[in-house]
């Protein structure tokens, strides 16, 4: 998926408000007019709907 990689504990309840934000990011991502919102897509290209997918099974499971 992305070429830099680390590994990170997180809680369920984390993990749930991670979940929720693919979800909304995932739905903002997906609208034809799309434009990057926060300053962390200054200098990193946000994933596509489809990495957003992955991710989030990813995450699931």
């Amino acid at each position: 998926m992305c070429e830099d990689r680390f590994t990170f504990n997180v809680s369920k309840r984390e993990l749930a408000t991670l979940l929720a934000s693919l979800e909304l990011f995932r739905k903002e991502r997906a609208k034809e007019d799309f434009r990057p919102f926060s300053e962390h897509f200054e200098e990193i290209e946000p994933l596509t709907v489809k990495e957003v997918d992955k991710l989030t099974e990813y995450l699931e499971n």
